[in-house]
């Protein structure tokens, strides 16, 4: 599909790949960077495919160690939605860094660790981007979502059916 040219790769290792069964159209390299330069449509569906591709691929993660005798949570983030705890006696924090980047993505990455304390009744919440992108504008911030765990009562059912509400809500106005 043209991937490697989209991408600026100059030549591509790979002689053939075959993703389905049909009939391929052949182009020269040169046509093809002239068509995706000036066509918007064909722009549009490569640039699709590709982030289809690369969603194939690329895995998220966020590793937490609770340390019980001393009231620790320790996060490390992998381009994974960051954990947010409640706490018992009101407010809200995400816990880690958003930098990290997914799984296998680059070569050597290691992963900062953030360490948090927790107290007795603190609530640790875990949710995939699809919960954020449900509910958020603008993915890259959770406001609305952290404004909805901060006016929940701090129990796990609570908060629990709080966000499930936020994100059927979110998809029934979509």
């Amino acid at each position: 599909l043209g991937i490697q040219l989209a991408l600026g790769v100059a030549a591509e290792p790979l002689k053939a790949i075959v993703q389905g069964a049909g009939r391929a159209l052949r182009v020269r390299a040169a046509v093809f960077r002239r068509e995706l330069a000036s066509n918007r449509a064909l722009q549009s569906t490569v640039a699709r495919y590709i982030h289809l591709l690369f969603a194939q691929h690329a895995r998220t993660a966020a590793c937490l160690r609770f340390d019980g005798p001393n009231g620790t949570l320790t996060v490390a983030n992998a381009g994974h939605v960051l954990p947010v705890v409640r706490r018992h006696g009101g407010g809200v924090v995400s816990v880690g860094r958003a930098a990290g980047a997914a799984l296998g993505m680059l070569v050597d990455e290691s992963y900062a660790e953030q360490q948090l304390a927790l107290a007795p009744g603190d609530v640790v919440l875990l949710m995939t981007d699809g919960v954020v992108e449900a509910v958020e504008r603008d993915p890259r911030n959770m406001w609305k979502l952290m404004d909805l765990i901060a006016q929940a009562p701090c129990e796990v059912t609570a908060i629990s059916q709080a966000i499930v509400g936020a994100v059927e809500e979110a998809l029934g106005n979509r």
